[in-house]
């Protein structure tokens, strides 16, 4: 029985059946209680109330996947106030790190916005990120979060080890086998157990969180740095689709720059100057600047920036769009040609963001990866121009956004689209509040899984993986390994989320 002091401290830290929603809207929930702990003695008084009364735990981040919500009760944990940041140098092995390497202990429910500036002031950077940066780190990690650099791993690739409370109480310390810390100096009398397994650490570095809670990360960051940004304003078919066919974008991607990536407009519209029906495109490219000045302030296009973070401006477009959406084309080029910056340098995490305030609030997509293969990049924007253009003639259906492409090295995870080799991911987000982005968000991922043979990202929309197990196993080869381990490390299912068991994982 719990003793009374523990209940007072349970009531203090929760709220019962408090609704949550994510940052957009689409998923909403109601936990028998909501927890927000304050320290790990918090974490694992709630695990043992919920171990004696037999429910479920699901831990929530900041809210920006766009997976299906829990069905059964359960608890659910929002770390928030865990945000403790510091320097690592326990028990490391001898050449753990190279020269300009760094460790460092990120406890779970800081946002990635926040950690950039407390590296920074370290004197450290992440080496990539996503294009938005207000998840929380462990839900950026635990989901497969990217941003963009063939070089530069995706976010649970610069994970060193992970510090994980388990359903039955104990705190074990997974790394890979041939890991950063040395047995023979690490201090097990403090009740963490050290891990050192292969199968396990890529299991756990990408668990959708349903294998116990993270409560820490190791990440191995570098120097901070700064980058230099230009963007330019292309058309598809005379510009970047020949400059991809011939070579020249490969090189671009591959050897030139650290970070390159494109949107393009899903439809063509008329040049007003010559009448020819084009679909624009913006292709940026990011490099490695030593030069610290900021020659263009904080901002790319002061003015596109400045409407991006402001929701009134969102929720007029949205509302202008739905009186007519044939505007919508139109409205997407505004946008592609509002990106255009001749040269941009700050530092890193400010350029590698991509994204607004607005979009957190109404923006919601899929995201598919491909095999990295550049000849095959271009039948999939062309024929993705020819669906959107079908869904419009036919259905009245407009995609209300660009499409962004991005590119991501091979990852170790066993759950990341990327474990099997190099992807280029494709996005197809929409505002959430343009008439019929359900319905074209539906026919997407019907088209892309099934035409393209797209493999779908976790944390976008992907309720059409439910009833397709077959493409589970057919694109995550280790994915009956990451289940056997997903078992072994809490075999009462307590944190076996409803997401998980959809996914037949």
């Amino acid at each position: 029985m719990f003793n009374k002091k523990k209940l007072d401290r349970l009531d203090y830290i929760s709220k019962d059946y408090s609704a949550w929603s994510n940052a957009v809207g689409n998923v909403r929930m109601i936990p028998l209680r909501l927890f927000e702990p304050q320290t790990k003695e918090d974490i694992l008084l709630i695990l043992e109330d919920a171990r004696k009364k037999g429910i479920t735990v699901h831990p929530i981040g900041a809210g920006h996947s766009f997976s299906e919500a829990a069905k059964e009760d359960y608890y659910a944990i929002r770390p928030f106030a865990l945000t403790a940041c510091s320097d690592y140098t326990l028990a490391l092995k001898n050449g753990a790190l190279k020269e300009q390497r760094h460790l460092v202990k990120v406890q779970c429910g800081i946002r990635v916005k926040c950690l950039n500036k407390k590296l920074f002031n370290m004197g450290y950077a992440l080496d990539n990120m996503g294009a938005f940066d207000w998840q929380s780190i462990s839900g950026a990690i635990s989901t497969g979060t990217h941003g963009t650099g063939i070089h530069r791993g995706a976010m649970q690739d610069q994970v060193r080890a992970i510090i994980l409370i388990l359903s039955n109480g104990e705190t074990w310390h997974i790394e890979p086998a041939e890991g950063i810390t040395d047995p023979a100096l690490f201090n097990h009398n403090e009740g963490i157990k050290l891990v050192q397994n292969d199968d396990i650490f890529y299991s756990a570095v990408l668990s959708l969180g349903a294998m116990g809670f993270i409560y820490e990360f190791i990440l191995e960051v570098g120097e901070k740095y700064w980058l230099e940004e230009t963007r330019q304003v292309l058309n598809w078919d005379t510009d970047l689709k020949p400059a991809i066919l011939d070579g020249r974008f490969q090189q671009w991607v591959e050897h030139d720059f650290e970070f390159v990536s494109f949107r393009v407009n899903p439809y063509y519209t008329k040049d007003k100057k010559t009448g020819e029906q084009v679909r624009l495109c913006s292709l940026a490219f990011q490099k490695v600047h030593s030069d610290k000045r900021v020659p263009h302030g904080e901002a790319r296009n002061i003015f596109f920036t400045f409407l991006g973070n402001l929701g009134l401006s969102m929720w007029i477009l949205i509302q202008r769009l739905n009186a007519n959406l044939s505007r919508i084309p139109e409205s997407i080029n505004m946008a592609i040609k509002g990106t255009k910056d001749k040269n941009f340098v700050s530092r890193s995490y400010r350029v590698l963001y991509q994204s607004g305030l607005s979009i957190r609030r109404e923006g919601i997509s899929s995201e598919f990866a491909f095999d990295l293969d550049y000849n095959n990049l271009v039948n999939i924007i062309d024929k993705l121009g020819i669906h959107f253009s079908e869904l419009r003639d036919q259905y009245g259906l407009y995609l209300s956004s660009h499409i962004p492409v991005r590119f991501v090295p091979k990852s170790k995870a066993y759950l990341s689209q990327c474990h099997t080799g190099p992807k280029m991911y494709v996005d197809l987000p929409t505002l959430d509040g343009v008439h019929g982005a359900e319905q074209i968000l539906d026919h997407n991922q019907v088209y892309v899984l099934n035409e393209l043979k797209g493999i779908i990202h976790w944390g976008k929309l992907n309720y059409h993986l439910y009833t397709r197990h077959d493409l589970i196993s057919a694109h995550y080869p280790m994915a009956n390994v990451w289940s056997t381990i997903r078992n072994q490390l809490d075999p009462i299912g307590m944190f076996h989320s409803y997401f998980a068991k959809k996914m037949g994982l």
